[in-house]
């Protein structure tokens, strides 16, 4: 093997891993005013998931959990139909307490992609505030 072939091949490897730890990084995106509109990138390994379902509905219930450096939420979900259990985990530098909680303890509609791992808990992956159509 060359070595500017060896050389491309690192780049190549290097550039990817770079792209996939940015992705996997959580974040939040904000509105026009500066408020939490969305929560994305929450679940760490999508590979130990079984089932996946969209939820919509309206946060009630909102627990925090602090343990070492991980932040754990736990919220229930009131759907039309139903009451769901949500959690999800992050580090305590991924994305400012304030801007997870405006998100969370705020009355709106928000749509929330979650998979099962545990008995009766989903695990969130995003969380995305639905505006409201009416004036």
């Amino acid at each position: 093997m060359k070595k500017t072939d060896l050389l491309r091949l690192v780049l190549i490897v290097a550039l990817a891993a770079k792209a996939e730890s940015a992705q996997s990084s959580a974040y939040a995106k904000f509105g026009k005013g500066g408020e939490t509109i969305g929560l994305f990138n929450l679940l760490k390994d999508s590979g130990t998931c079984g089932e996946w379902r969209n939820y919509v509905g309206l946060i009630a219930e909102t627990r925090l959990t602090v343990r070492n450096r991980m932040m754990t939420y736990r919220f229930a979900l009131r759907t039309n139909s139903a009451t769901v259990d949500l959690e999800f985990t992050l580090d305590r530098d991924e994305i400012p307490t304030g801007d997870v909680e405006e998100l969370l303890t705020r009355t709106h509609k928000v749509r929330v992609r979650a998979c099962h791992r545990r008995k009766r808990t989903w695990t969130v992956a995003e969380i995305i505030k639905i505006e409201s159509t009416t004036h």
